[in-house]
């Protein structure tokens, strides 16, 4: 009778380097993406603060009779209310109706969003101003204020692939949000989240 030995049962170091290697890609992968959802979503909640913001600033001009005018700090992605008067095409100055309300900070808005960026469609709007109405007018650096009927701001993240729009219709003043590729200057507003 010959006695049987027991195979040795388990893995080659090479069968375990290959799964080692697997299993290292895969979770490179997931990081980035990851990563990039994240950023997403960063960006989906900042646009809704944002807008959130805006809406109150409108309301505010309609409760208070006075207009509200609103700075727009591209580099630092700041909308700051706090100018105490503003003035008219034709010289005259009225109070700023937001004035007393706090400066908003995009990129404070959200936990590290640090890397939040806001641009506008058009470089050269300086401000957005809410009438007593609830319509909107957007004042820009250039003589020709009129060219100007929709302002586009942008918000984006070097980390994800989507930026975010917030679009404020003049004279309305309706606001809507919504998303594009973050290379392409056109903004969808049909599916905005």
């Amino acid at each position: 009778m010959t006695k049987l030995t027991p195979k040795a049962s388990g893995f080659t170091s090479i069968e375990l380097l290959v799964v080692i290697g697997l299993v290292g890609i895969l979770s490179g992968l997931s990081i980035t993406s990851f990563s990039q959802r994240w950023a997403q979503e960063r960006l989906l909640r900042a646009t809704k603060e944002t807008q959130s913001w805006l809406e109150e600033q409108r309301k505010i001009a309609m409760k208070e009779g006075q207009a509200c005018e609103i700075t727009i700090n591209t580099t630092d992605a700041i909308l700051d209310p706090t100018s105490t008067t503003l003035t008219l095409d034709d010289g005259s100055q009225l109070k700023n109706s937001c004035s007393n309300q706090a400066i908003l900070s995009i990129r404070n808005t959200v936990t590290n969003g640090n890397g939040i960026n806001l641009s506008t469609a058009d470089p050269g709007v300086t401000s957005l101003r809410f009438s007593f109405r609830g319509l909107s007018e957007i004042i820009t650096s250039s003589t020709n204020e009129q060219d100007t009927k929709v302002l586009t701001l942008k918000l984006n993240h070097p980390e994800s692939n989507k930026q975010r729009c917030i679009r404020i219709m003049s004279p309305l003043g309706l606001i809507r949000t919504g998303w594009s590729a973050a290379t392409s200057n056109t903004c969808h507003y049909s599916d905005s989240f």
